[in-house]
């Protein structure tokens, strides 16, 4: 089954089939896997791409590298290269989204945790 496509980075490094969506873990991975520091002359040493997933089992994907036809549609990619450089906006703006959805949601956690709280005060209140 294949997944919606995504932006993610795609190391660079020749026989390398390494892809992540976090920035922090591809740097990692080139570190540890390639000895690769960032320097002047070399800032990144991954791509950004978009990419699909296959086999969704938790822990076991596989990713491929796709271009999609239409930036607004991601249900009609093609299987070629890509252009990072307009991307890398793109996969800001996800990364953004994500954290504010998830920051609405531990917001509207925490505003019915406090709720539940204070109907629970209410109940043991006794001064009367």
């Amino acid at each position: 089954m294949l997944g919606t496509p995504f932006l993610a980075y795609a190391c660079k490094e020749d026989g390398c089939d390494y892809v992540s969506i976090n920035h922090s873990n591809i740097g990692q991975h080139c570190n540890e896997s390639h000895r690769w520091f960032s320097s002047d002359g070399n800032l990144e040493h991954w791509t950004i791409s978009w990419h699909q997933r296959w086999f969704a089992i938790a822990g076991k994907y596989k990713y491929f590298a796709v271009q999609l036809q239409d930036d607004n549609n991601v249900n009609n990619p093609v299987m070629v290269g890509s252009d990072p450089e307009s991307e890398t906006d793109v996969l800001r703006k996800q990364q953004l989204e994500k954290i504010k959805a998830d920051w609405d949601a531990k917001q509207k956690q925490h505003e019915e945790e406090l709720h539940t709280l204070a109907a629970e005060l209410k109940k043991a209140d006794q001064t009367g």
